[in-house]
């Protein structure tokens, strides 16, 4: 890790991220202070707890989204992959962890509505995602 320059006070990763906070997540705030949205509702940001920033709950790597047909899960792999995900975040609540933030483009949001009633891991949802043509022809 590298150390602030001399004469510039060196700032915890909290202090750092709590005094940069963007004015429009600064005003998502309760009574008791900023909340943050995520599959089953806002929760108050200090209460997060331990939170894994960038995960995948649910990951299917077969057809894209333009073939005809196309379903992130597979009908006949919805209900076990539901399952496996619940298990495994359960298995990650065990150990710790309260939160995670899922970055999954295209991700079939009714399966993680069934996971997130399932487990008392916070699923914090990505808003956004890479617009295919915009991806490197050498990562596509």
């Amino acid at each position: 890790m590298k150390s602030a320059p001399r004469g510039t006070p060196a700032l915890s990763r909290r202090e750092l991220l709590t005094g940069m906070l963007p004015a429009s997540f600064m005003a998502a705030t309760s009574s008791t202070g900023p909340t943050i949205s995520t599959m089953t509702g806002p929760v108050q940001c200090r209460s997060l707890g331990i939170t894994l920033i960038h995960e995948h709950v649910l990951w299917f790597s077969g057809p894209r989204l333009e073939h005809p047909g196309y379903s992130p899960i597979p009908k006949e792999l919805r209900s076990e992959s539901v399952d496996f995900a619940v298990s495994l975040l359960n298995d990650a609540a065990a150990v710790g962890i309260k939160t995670l933030v899922d970055l999954t483009p295209h991700r079939p949001i009714d399966l993680y509505q069934q996971i997130a009633r399932r487990t008392n891991v916070r699923i914090i949802p990505s808003t956004g995602f890479y617009r295919r043509a915009k991806i490197p022809k050498s990562l596509a």
